[in-house]
């Protein structure tokens, strides 16, 4: 039996993950357009098994309609020399419930919805093994995922999963969840770390033991949670049973499960099942909402790279910015800022775009200039809320100035004179 080209592979994998997502809309019973969605993905991920299965055992043209797919997977399963479809029945009563619930505006109920299920079930696995002795139970999505960590940590859940480790299987599926929830959407609300250290001033005269400061500090951590699950489209529900299965992640050993520390004791199949297949699904998710996890929405964690290959070919060294000086700073170096409440990579962003002010993106090398610039804008917008500038930022800031003199022909003093660029 052959094993599943790319198209089919792709197919399978499409239908797998349309299968779990049906399951997630019909668990929620409460919402009749949920029900709705739930009966049509079970429909869409036999109806794209189905396609799989035809070319696989040497269809050619496939069938435009479902009826016509139907006949289609018949043929060829008579013309390979296999009995005829057992799971007939099951595809058609699905069929049935979903054509009632899309095109019949009659909402599935409870009973109808665990059919769909258990009939999307007994036909994908008869489908998966028909075309290529695939057990479709088994039959794994983690090798979608893009980031080589995330999928290392996913294919370990698995593993543990499939051994019966449920509190090893639920730890290492939610270190993946939440590492890409906090790299996916840190471009958006900054890290949750440095909250953890908030201790406003206003209240230290009548908080003297702090409590009020770490209330108000984790107050803002859990606010800032809640936005990375909106901001990723993922549901609030199953984020909080996530958390309240599993904790919070402490850190992940080198040699070693991630930690949680306040885990639940007895982590069941249930509750492991449920939390590898919801943080697959979300993984997969935000990867296709923002690309690269690491690099979200192209966005660099560094371009130290980037701005070396610039150096080098023109010819400059972050000492040739050393006697820089920035208007309304006392010194370059950032140890003082005119206001220490503005982060002082604000003022490092606007003294980089006043000198970039005098670049013309029409000249080749000025539009390269430009565009690491922007990367390197984006990279350190990423600490925005860090108030210092560490060694390399301010190296690479040096270069970029220095890159910018050259290619104008400016002084460094009149690239950075331009006062409206800096906060008042």
């Amino acid at each position: 039996m052959a094993m599943p080209n790319a198209i089919d592979a792709q197919r399978l994998s499409m239908a797998k993950r349309a299968l779990l997502t049906a399951e997630r809309h019909a668990a929620d019973l409460n919402n009749r357009a949920a029900r709705i969605a739930g009966v049509v993905m079970y429909d869409f991920a036999i109806e794209a098994t189905m396609k799989a299965t035809i070319s696989t055992l040497g269809g050619t043209r496939l069938a435009k309609d479902f009826p016509g797919l139907l006949s289609q997977l018949d043929q060829v399963l008579a013309d390979s020399n296999q009995p005829s479809l057992q799971a007939r029945l099951q595809i058609l009563q699905l069929r049935d419930i979903r054509n009632a619930a899309q095109h019949g505006a009659r909402y599935p109920n409870r009973s109808e919805l665990a059919e769909a299920k258990r009939n999307a079930y007994e036909a994908l696995a008869e489908l998966f093994d028909r075309g290529w002795r695939v057990d479709f139970s088994s039959y794994s999505l983690v090798s979608l995922i893009q980031g080589d960590r995330l999928q290392r940590s996913l294919a370990r859940a698995e593993m543990e999963l499939n051994l019966g480790h449920w509190h090893l299987a639920a730890v290492w599926a939610a270190s993946a969840y939440f590492e890409a929830l906090n790299e996916a959407t840190e471009p958006l609300v900054g890290s949750l770390s440095h909250s953890f250290s908030l201790s406003p001033v206003t209240l230290k005269s009548e908080d003297p033991d702090g409590v009020a400061a770490k209330m108000l500090g984790e107050s803002l951590v859990r606010m800032q949670e809640t936005l990375e699950v909106v901001a990723m489209g993922l549901d609030l529900g199953t984020h909080v049973r996530i958390r309240a299965t599993v904790g919070e992640m402490r850190t992940i050993p080198t040699d070693g499960p991630p930690l949680f520390h306040d885990a639940k004791s007895h982590i069941s199949e249930a509750d492991a099942s449920f939390i590898f297949n919801e943080c697959l699904q979300a993984v997969l998710k935000i990867e296709d909402r923002v690309g690269d996890i690491f690099e979200p929405f192209g966005m660099a964690w560094s371009v130290d790279t980037e701005v070396d290959d610039l150096a080098e070919e023109m010819d400059v060294n972050e000492f040739d910015a050393d006697a820089a000086f920035i208007p309304e700073m006392r010194h370059f170096a950032f140890e003082d800022t005119p206001d220490d409440s503005v982060p002082r990579r604000i003022f490092l962003v606007c003294a980089l775009r006043a000198a970039t002010d005098h670049l013309n993106p029409e000249i080749p090398e000025h539009s390269k200039i430009l565009a690491v610039t922007d990367r390197f804008v984006q990279s350190v917008r990423r600490y925005r809320n860090d108030l210092s500038v560490d060694e390399t930022d301010r190296a690479n800031y040096k270069i970029l100035l220095a890159c910018v003199a050259k290619a104008t022909g400016k002084d460094l003093a009149s690239l950075l004179r331009n006062s409206a660029r800096y906060p008042r």
